[in-house]
């Protein structure tokens, strides 16, 4: 009987060593060691903090004018952080729709843009995973 149960016992182990492995990988994939940063230890233990990440964030141009709102397409948007340096730029499609897709830290970023009729510098808070439906308005000049 012992015998039986250890031979089961390690071709279960076995199996599970040398099994596929099937992880379910989760969007967020906060565990990698991307979006950690070490804050200090308690007792020689040190202990993480989780950085807020967005990787997604959409929504639409428009030029504000005195009737409707009318889709800017082929335009360049381009995110800036609060000290107005580049994180990343992203083409509007012909219905205004746009897409930033890379990872941006939580906090405080403009989305500007400029063409020969329009201006746009707009404040947004990143606090978020995911950010859909972003409606930003250009003004004419």
């Amino acid at each position: 009987m012992k015998l039986i149960v250890l031979s089961l016992l390690s071709l279960t182990l076995g199996a599970c060593a040398f099994g596929p492995k099937n992880e379910k990988k989760s969007k967020l994939n906060y565990l990698n060691g991307k979006h950690y940063q070490k804050q200090g230890s308690v007792l020689g233990v040190p202990f993480l903090k989780r950085e807020g990440v967005a990787t997604h964030i959409s929504g639409q141009l428009q030029l504000k004018t005195s009737s409707l709102p009318l889709p800017l397409a082929n335009k360049t948007l381009i995110l800036k952080n609060e000290n107005h340096k580049e994180v990343s730029r992203t083409q509007t499609k012909s219905d205004g729709s746009f897409s930033f897709h890379e990872t941006i830290n939580n906090g405080v970023y403009f989305i500007e843009s400029m063409g020969s009729n329009y201006k746009l510098n707009q404040k947004i808070n990143i606090h978020k995973y995911k950010i859909d439906n972003l409606s930003l308005e250009a003004t004419e000049l």
